[in-house]
């Protein structure tokens, strides 16, 4: 019942400024909740490489939705004797993957994505 009411004064009242503000508040918030940020620095990705690093010896890492080599940079740095597998489906982004690694000799990047399902889907981009 209250959903009702709120969701009726939301809708009545979308243009006003505080409800754009609280709004805005809202999908950060669930922005943060979901972890929805892509900086390695601030995510914690950097800090698993540096956890894991001290514990083992790295041979292999697998970047599954590469997307720009954000991650697959410093972790080819970070473990330059690894092999760094790059996966990344859209094709404009994996062009963009292309040149990040192209300094890095032990990064290999594919066009393809992964999975739990065989076939094919359409990708834009």
């Amino acid at each position: 019942m209250l959903g009702r009411v709120v969701k009726r004064f939301l809708v009545t009242h979308r243009r006003d400024a505080w409800v754009r503000k609280l709004a805005g508040r809202l999908v950060r918030l669930h922005e943060a909740i979901e972890n929805r940020n892509y900086d390695p620095e601030q995510n914690g990705e950097r800090r698993v490489l540096d956890v894991v690093g001290k514990k083992r010896t790295v041979r292999t890492l697998i970047d599954v939705g590469a997307n720009i080599g954000d991650w697959t940079v410093p972790a080819a740095g970070r473990f330059p004797d690894a092999r760094v597998f790059a996966l990344e489906i859209v094709s404009s982004t994996y062009r963009e993957l292309l040149a990040k690694c192209a300094g890095c000799g032990n990064v290999s990047a594919h066009h393809l994505g992964l999975s739990d399902k065989s076939g094919e889907i359409e990708i834009c981009g």
